[in-house]
C-alpha cells in the first residue's frame, strides 16, 4: 500500500470518524426534539385545559355580568329620586299640619285663657258689687236697728 492510499484511507476513516459524530449529534438532536415534540404536547393539552377554563369562566362572567346589569335595571326603575321627593312632600305636610295644629291648639289654649281671665274678672266685679249691696244692706240695717233701738229708749 502506498501512501496516497494510506491518505486516502485515513481521510475516509476520519470521514466516517466525522459522520459517526455526527449521527451521535442527531440522534442527541433527534432526541431532544422528541423531547420539545412531547413537552408540545403537554403544553398544547395544558393550554387546550387552560383554555376551556378560561371560556367557562368568561361563560360564568358574562352570566353574571348579565345579572347586574339586570339588577341594576331594577334599581334603576325603582326611580329613588322621585319616590323620595314624594316622601319628602309627604313628610313636609305632615309637617305643616302639625304646625297648623299647634298653632289652632295655641290659639284655643289663649282663648281659653282670655275668657277665664275675663269671667273671672265679671266674678270678682260681680262679688265686689255683691259685697258693697251686703255692705249697704248691713249699714241699712245696722241703721234701721238703731233707729229703732233709739225710738223704743226714747
Amino acid at each position: 500500500m502506498t501512501n496516497s492510499s494510506l491518505n486516502k484511507i485515513e481521510e475516509i476513516a476520519n470521514e466516517l470518524e466525522k459522520r459517526a459524530k455526527e449521527m451521535k449529534e442527531m440522534s442527541v438532536v433527534t432526541g431532544h426534539m422528541e423531547s420539545i415534540s412531547k413537552s408540545m404536547s403537554v403544553s398544547t393539552d395544558t393550554i387546550k385545559l387552560e383554555s376551556k377554563k378560561l371560556s367557562d369562566f368568561i361563560e360564568d362572567s358574562s352570566e353574571n355580568i348579565n345579572k347586574v346589569e339586570r339588577s341594576v335595571e331594577k334599581i334603576d326603575n325603582v326611580n329613588f329620586p322621585s319616590r323620595i321627593d314624594k316622601i319628602d312632600s309627604s313628610v313636609s305636610a305632615v309637617y305643616q299640619g302639625i304646625q297648623n295644629l299647634q298653632m289652632r291648639v295655641e290659639n284655643f289654649e289663649r282663648s281659653i285663657k282670655e275668657t277665664i281671665e275675663k269671667e273671672n274678672k265679671e266674678i270678682h266685679l260681680k262679688l265686689n258689687n255683691s259685697q258693697k249691696i251686703v255692705s249697704y244692706i248691713l249699714i241699712v240695717e245696722v241703721v234701721g236697728f238703731l233707729v229703732l233701738m233709739f225710738k223704743l229708749y226714747k
